[in-house]
């Protein structure tokens, strides 16, 4: 989805949610229909779909065992450290887009985001990557909240079911710096693609 809008000249930021679910994704999908025309386009993820496959995945263009086999210095299946598996999708993204003869004109910029002050940093930025041609942001917090509910008694009576789950991550999104970072490039002449990692 990325490449065509590239390849057509159009600045694009490309949005990886990680850990966000399709029914979540309809949850938040109202509140950024006055600020986007959104087209929605369906994918299947690899198997196995756990982060260090299906991100790295994304950003390759490549299943694992092709990743592996072109990119064995990129490929770091054998870590026990779950960041460190998913620490080359920069690179991993430059590959591809050199493999697909897409790399823009006017540079990249990749941004991964675990905490609330990296996302708001990025959001004090945003306005300064109007002359990249790609700017891809993967925004972790979700799956943070989702891994964190089986283990906080107080998310497990915020979020006791999926409904409530849902409820919880919309109260999150409106309030999140991922929101305004939205609303912002919604200003801008830019393609925003956003998307789940698996």
């Amino acid at each position: 989805a990325v490449v065509p809008h590239l390849k057509a000249g159009r600045r694009v930021v490309f949005v990886v949610i990680d850990c966000m679910r399709l029914d979540q994704w309809f949850t938040l999908e109202p509140l950024l229909e006055e600020a986007f025309d959104i087209q929605r386009e369906y994918y299947c993820a690899i198997l196995p779909t756990a982060t260090p496959y299906a991100r790295n995945a994304i950003f390759s263009g490549l299943l694992p065992a092709e990743l592996h086999k072109r990119h064995p210095d990129l490929w770091q299946e054998g870590s026990n450290d779950e960041r460190s598996k998913n620490r080359f999708e920069r690179q991993l993204l430059d590959h591809q887009l050199e493999r697909l003869k897409a790399v823009p004109d006017k540079g990249t910029k990749y941004l991964k985001i675990y905490e609330a002050e990296e996302a708001q940093a990025v959001r004090r930025q945003i306005n300064t990557f109007s002359g990249l041609s790609l700017v891809s942001m993967v925004f972790n917090f979700l799956d943070i909240l989702a891994h964190g509910r089986s283990e906080s008694e107080i998310l497990q009576e915020l979020a006791p079911d999926e409904a409530a789950f849902r409820s919880v991550m919309k109260a999150w999104f409106t309030h999140s710096p991922l929101y305004d970072i939205l609303r912002a490039l919604s200003r801008q002449d830019v393609t925003v693609v956003i998307t789940t990692d698996h």
